[in-house]
């Protein structure tokens, strides 16, 4: 039929493919199924207000009618490749779609709401890819030369074999003729490798974005049915970029990674459905059938054009093809093991982000149940006060008018509520808190001395309250922080990671008693309640983790003299004092037995002394119930040797640097830094620059012996300002930064006026002179640092603003 230049053989211009003829069985029986589908969806479009459903089952049907029963059988044309295959894309989009309208009314679901044009999008991407397949299917088949010849049997035949014997094959180099029945050459290949890619990322996102996943274990279930689609998805991308010569098939390694696919994402899928199925309004076995059959059939839209391309599959008797599938099956495992453990935590970051996104969105997987109640999307007051708004309007807006005679007895109410509530107080007894701390754990991430952390836990263990006072930048927040992480442990929360089992707020000058202890605030409904301040809400944290880990929490309080410390903290007074006699919480507060503070449970602040004149006074009432200790400066060798270890967390911490080479460990406390001694700073310091201006700005701050009054002598910084170790840390990452920018000499310039200078105000005349004479000496006369000091000693504000 398709033979035009009558060579009784088909050349590439006269291809095309297996035809197919309509007889008058067929087209009548076409007609008939398909008036039957038409008669149908008319009657339900006509019968629903939403008619967005039954769009796609008329337009495919009418389609498909027209190709097939009017031109192909009333018009008698014979079919080929290509509209056959427009015709496979129409009746794929028909199964499905008609499919909807089935599964909706199994289901119960309303017809009204139709599926989005996401779902009809990866619809036609699926019956692309089985039409890209299907076309170049029908096309066929294909005869392709295989089994290349080596150099000696080529030659071989050229000499022995007569001319009219030789096969084009042999011709070309190759032993045998194959026929296959895919030739995937032309670009078509690429056709199918972007449907399949396309259809893989968009199932997915909607996996991920619709369905909500309520804690690590489903996500972990989650992880793994994607897990296995995405290895089933490189096997097929896989033996597309690979079939040069045509054809597809798959060999031992795919089969075994398949079985390796199908099996873990069933295992997810199962697992999901297990867990689901015990809660309230989870999905049922019908439901689950339907979203399981719909993930197989991704696996068979995936797995299809290998397994039509043919191939046998045997255990390889080669000695490396078996250990290479023994390979390729352990790196896999490993693969999964890694998307189960780390992959589950990603989707289920992404599915509280996307919670947080879309508040109302309902799950995919808690349909709901014929003659129950539809669950209802989470609302929350103000939303739906608004669709109500928006749906009535003024029309059914009632007024609410207070009326005395209507009023209750609040006393009387509250006298009838609380007396059927036990109001007993329990006071335990104190339990045993671990306060066996390695000081060299804590001098790792910190520079400190022995002395200093001893005083520390001296104080918590007698019960007392702390208050770490110093200069600015002595790492008073960074002790509080690594000292409770070893003494209070860590929680693991939902999604798998670590918190801090303390708490840590920042005072300010509007605290009062209901931010500290707590107070009456209204809620959602138009009611009120009692709202715990910071310090009940972590007595009631220490209590729960006392009770349940054995372990304490912790409140850090940072720049607690930022607070009003009376009008704050002055109820507090007598409950630290009396801890087993005054309830932190009263019956009235708590709606039942009044709350006793914890014995474990202590408070730490933090204090700045700089500022300590423009804050609130510390009374000697809260001096007494509090343990007072001074966070000074670190040992100066120490802080100068390990001052790149604290540089390179900071840097690590923001992303800056790499991990530390292979046998550069860190150095820990007393310990000398293996770097300078080359005359750079770290492993990344190259040139020396950072190594340099380090050296300079130690120098800088070197403190002297103080001056007297009116003497002018050359002076480092920490002879008048304890500036911390903080501010050098950051000092050195600023340094890090702009030092290609600026070059080392400008760079540290700029740093230690905008980091260290401004610490500077309040200083006479000639302590400034002193600092001058110093920055004169370290950095050079024309530096910008030397000539700001210059200009502060000589101005009537001696200030640097």
């Amino acid at each position: 039929m398709t033979d035009r230049d009558g060579s009784r053989l088909v050349d590439n211009d006269e291809r095309f493919g297996c035809p197919v003829d309509m007889k008058i069985i067929s087209t009548f029986s076409f007609i008939v199924l398909n008036l039957l589908l038409l008669v149908t969806a008319f009657y339900i479009y006509n019968k629903i207000s939403n008619t967005a459903i039954i769009i796609p089952v008329l337009s495919f049907a009418i389609l498909e009618t027209i190709l097939f029963a009017i031109y192909g059988g009333l018009l008698n044309n014979v079919i080929f490749a290509l509209p056959l295959t427009i015709g496979l894309v129409c009746t794929i989009g028909l199964i499905v779609s008609g499919s909807v309208l089935l599964i909706r009314t199994s289901l119960g679901r309303s017809l009204n709401e139709p599926p989005t044009l996401t779902f009809y999008i990866f619809i036609i991407a699926a019956a692309l890819l089985f039409s890209s397949v299907f076309f170049n299917y029908s096309l066929g088949p294909y005869a392709i030369c295989d089994t290349k010849l080596s150099q000696g049997d080529l030659q071989n035949i050229l000499l022995n074999v007569p001319e009219d014997q030789v096969t084009e094959c042999q011709n070309m180099g190759y032993q045998n003729l194959q026929v296959v029945p895919f030739d995937l050459g032309n670009g078509s290949n690429m056709m199918m490798l972007l449907s399949a890619t396309f259809l893989f990322l968009g199932v997915s996102n909607y996996l991920i974005s619709n369905t909500k996943i309520n804690d690590i274990d489903e996500a972990k279930y989650f992880s793994m049915i994607l897990s296995g689609l995405g290895l089933q998805f490189l096997i097929l991308v896989f033996n597309v970029v690979t079939s040069e010569d045509g054809g597809l098939g798959f060999d031992e390694n795919d089969t075994a990674l398949t079985i390796m696919a199908l099996g873990v994402a069933t295992i997810g899928m199962v697992s999901f459905y297990r867990k689901r199925r015990g809660e309230a309004g989870s999905m049922g076995v019908a439901y689950f059938v339907i979203f399981a059959s719909g993930i197989f059939a991704l696996f068979g839209t995936f797995i299809a054009p290998v397994v039509i391309g043919g191939n046998d599959i045997e255990w390889p008797e080669d000695g490396d093809e078996q250990f290479n599938l023994v390979l390729s099956a352990i790196v896999t495992a490993v693969g999964f093991w890694l998307s189960y453990k780390f992959g589950s935590q990603k989707l289920r970051e992404l599915s509280i982000a996307s919670d947080a996104a879309m508040p109302n969105r309902q799950d995919a997987f808690a349909p709901s149940v014929p003659g129950e109640q539809k669950a209802m999307p989470e609302w929350t007051v103000d939303s739906a006060m608004e669709f109500l708004m928006n749906e009535y309007g003024d029309e059914f807006q009632v007024e609410l008018k207070h009326t005395t005679e209507h009023t209750p007895d609040l006393e009387l109410v509250e006298k009838t509520m609380m007396d059927t509530v036990d109001q007993s107080v329990e006071i335990r007894q104190a339990i045993e808190v671990d306060y066996d701390v390695d000081f060299h754990e804590i001098a790792e991430a910190y520079s400190t001395t022995q002395e200093t952390v001893d005083e520390v836990i001296t104080h918590l263990t007698s019960g007392k309250n702390i208050m770490l006072f110093g200069e600015p930048g002595t790492g008073k927040t960074a002790l509080s922080n690594i000292l409770l992480t070893k003494l209070c442990g860590e929680i693991e929360q939902p999604n798998g990671s670590m918190a801090p089992n303390y708490t840590i707020v920042t005072a300010n000058a509007e605290w009062s008693n209901f931010d500290v202890i707590g107070g009456i605030s209204p809620d959602d409904s138009g009611g009120y309640y009692f709202k715990d301040g910071y310090v009940a809400e972590a007595a009631k944290l220490c209590e729960k983790s006392i009770r349940e880990r054995g372990k304490p929490h912790y409140l850090v309080i940072d720049e607690f003299n930022r607070a009003n410390i009376d009008e704050a903290f002055g109820k507090l007074f007598t409950v630290f004092e009396y801890r087993d006699k005054q309830p932190l919480l009263t019956h009235k507060e708590t709606g039942g037995a009044p709350f006793m503070m914890p014995p474990e449970f202590r408070i730490i602040g933090t204090m700045n002394t700089q500022d300590k004149n423009t804050l609130f006074n510390v009374g000697f009432a809260l001096m007494r119930r509090f343990a007072f200790v001074e966070i000074g400066l670190p040992l100066p060798e120490d802080e100068y040797h390990r001052m790149p270890v604290f540089v390179y967390f900071k840097l690590k911490k923001l992303g800056l640097v790499p991990d530390r080479p292979d046998g550069d460990g860190l150095w820990k406390f007393g310990e000398k830094c293996r770097h300078f001694p080359q005359k750079k700073f770290d492993f990344y310091d190259e040139d020396g620059n950072m190594y340099a201006c380090h050296e300079k700005l130690v120098k800088f701050l070197t403190p002297g012996e103080t001056p007297k009054r009116g003497d002018e002598t050359p002076l480092g910084v920490r002879t008048f300002r304890k500036i911390g170790p903080a501010l050098l840390i950051d000092s050195m990452v600023t340094i890090f930064n702009s030092i290609k920018k600026y070059g080392p000499e400008l760079a540290l310039d700029r740093v230690i006026r905008s980091n260290i200078m401004p610490s500077l105000e309040g200083l006479e005349r000639n302590e400034i002179r002193c600092m001058f004479l110093h920055a004169k000496e370290v950095l050079g006369p024309t530096s910008i640092v030397t000539e700001t000091l210059d200009r502060m000693a000589n101005s009537d504000s001696l200030s640097l603003f």
